[in-house]
């Protein structure tokens, strides 16, 4: 799981912005300890006035992320593009 910025695809830097992007393309395998890792990194997002969202989720990630409330606290997109611009 990488961390991005949207610098590249839009002005301002993430910290400006107070927005941060998690890359899921590469993930195979997460266990309910990084589910909850990942749920608790959003909530304190949350409580600092910070923006998190989400891209490159399998299938199979998408419905565990809306099935444990992960969407609660950031957007399910589809590439890098679409995460930068909802976090505008």
């Amino acid at each position: 799981m990488g961390s991005n910025s949207c610098a590249r695809h839009v002005s301002g830097t993430a910290a400006e912005r107070n927005a941060d992007l998690l890359d899921f393309s590469k993930v195979e395998y997460l266990n309910s300890s990084g589910i909850a890792l990942i749920i608790q990194m959003l909530m304190q997002a949350a409580k600092s006035d910070r923006s998190i969202q989400t891209f490159g989720r399998s299938p199979h990630f998408q419905k565990v992320f809306t099935m444990v409330g992960i969407t609660k606290y950031t957007g399910l997109h589809p590439d890098e593009r679409a995460a930068c611009a909802a976090s505008d």
